[in-house]
């Protein structure tokens, strides 16, 4: 009989969404993903036994030969949190600890793969429709980030082709908003650990290593203003993808937009959506907009006086304060 790989899962609560056999022979460090009954379910749609001991850890026993078929075996020493454990050569070994190595450094990443995005595949959908519906005025500014984002969701809902194809464009829509030809920039740093991620995913090793440096590249060449934060260009996509994809996390979304505009103080765009990702924790809160927010929002406004929904915003806080408006020169509005 073959050896037989043993995978052991910790409970990690809801399963939101569980992934393919290549996903999870070859991903060991994000098992913790997936929950017990993700994997039982995984364990009967494979046809294999799978028991579910009392510490609620699951154990799948999986022969070899129906791993991911590129010879990409586990490691027998992989972090405590996830145990993936193989009898092998010694070949096997070593290229299980070099594979380990990655694991880790991938998981340093900061983009859309260790940022804790994992929705319900219906808002997935929801989410993916709702990003191909945003208009050009916010568009244009966030083309780069929708494109990332895009290439996330599809990524998780199985269209591995589309998701290279949004990543690719994601990188071409940056330099086109950035106005350069350059494939250097603090801006893209997501973007390549994102692409690090999709060819690990795929179980390309190599083309993921390649990502990863330069991710290290760009880190170096160009380093956050403060030490003790990420890069603002990081900031804002974390806070912008944060905002879009949960209003649960409306709060921390404008948290790391703050981050970004204390390093960067005269991207328009950061200051807008700093306001609206406040104001929108405030009514899903069913909370009313305090004077300090009121107070951002008008300096927003100022900054960006064409954005229509910011506009909205403004009149709304002014009316539920009995403010009265007035048009100033064709454009201003301001308070009496």
């Amino acid at each position: 009989m073959s050896s037989a790989t043993v995978v052991t899962s910790p409970f990690a609560g809801c399963c939101s969404g569980c992934f393919s056999l290549c996903f999870v022979m070859q991903m060991p460090v994000r098992y913790k993903l997936l929950c017990w009954r993700g994997m039982k379910g995984l364990a009967r749609g494979l046809g294999v036994q799978a028991s579910i001991p009392d510490n609620r850890a699951q154990t799948l026993h999986l022969p070899c030969s129906t791993s991911c078929g590129r010879g990409m075996h586990c490691s027998t020493t992989p972090p405590t949190e996830t145990r993936l454990g193989v009898t092998s050569s010694s070949e096997t070994h070593d290229a299980a600890q070099s594979l380990t190595g990655l694991e880790a450094q991938l998981e340093a990443l900061q983009c859309h793969f260790t940022w804790d995005l994992d929705p319900s595949s219906s808002k997935l959908f929801c989410l993916r429709d709702k990003l191909e519906d945003i208009g050009t005025e916010e568009g244009y500014s966030w083309l780069g980030h929708i494109y990332n984002l895009q290439g996330f969701i599809h990524y998780q809902l199985g269209f591995t082709d589309d998701a290279y194809r949004f990543f690719s464009r994601a990188a071409e829509a940056f330099r086109q908003i950035k106005n350069t030809v350059s494939d250097e920039a603090p801006w893209l740093v997501v973007n390549h650990g994102n692409l690090a991620w999709l060819h690990y995913h795929e179980g390309e090793q190599a083309e993921s290593e390649a990502h990863l440096s330069k991710v290290k590249f760009l880190m170096n060449e160009y380093p956050s203003p403060s030490q003790e934060e990420l890069h603002p260009e990081i900031c804002a996509e974390k806070a912008w993808t944060l905002m879009k994809f949960s209003a649960d996390k409306m709060l921390l979304a404008a948290d790391n937009f703050q981050r970004a505009i204390r390093m960067q103080p005269d991207m328009v765009e950061w200051h807008t959506s700093h306001v609206i990702g406040l104001e929108n924790a405030l009514r899903h809160r069913e909370k009313n907009m305090g004077a300090d927010i009121f107070d951002k929002l008008k300096i927003a406004k100022k900054h960006d006086p064409d954005n229509l929904y910011l506009t909205a915003l403004y009149f709304e806080a002014c009316a539920k304060r009995g403010k009265k408006l007035k048009l100033k020169h064709g454009s201003w509005l301001e308070e009496f």
